[in-house]
């Protein structure tokens, strides 16, 4: 996983960036349906509706509202990653899914 792309550019959003950001994985696009939102990142943001031209990359979901974010996954078909953080501490009885992110 080197390259992501990120669905949501809102807080939640900002911080996985860093995240992945700071492991070298290369966020190629973000997606999200609200244009109030996309003054916030770099690479650009596209509507959703440009997501067929991406489904070559793992995907995060970045939205902070679960039923918003069930409503993505059952939408989207794309291949889901999972980022942890360098700095995570995880219990060793612990299953972490694909989708998953850690801070």
């Amino acid at each position: 996983m080197s390259k992501i792309c990120i669905f949501g550019a809102g807080g939640h959003s900002k911080v996985v960036k860093d995240v992945a950001l700071s492991q070298n994985i290369d966020i190629k696009a973000i997606f999200d349906d609200y244009p109030k939102t996309k003054y916030l990142h770099k690479p650009p943001v596209f509507s959703s509706d440009k997501i067929k031209n991406y489904l070559n990359y793992d995907f995060l979901i970045c939205v902070g509202n679960n039923r918003t974010r069930k409503e993505i996954s059952k939408r989207n078909k794309n291949s889901f990653t999972t980022l942890i953080d360098k700095n995570s501490l995880i219990g060793s009885n612990v299953s972490i899914l694909k989708g998953t992110v850690i801070m």
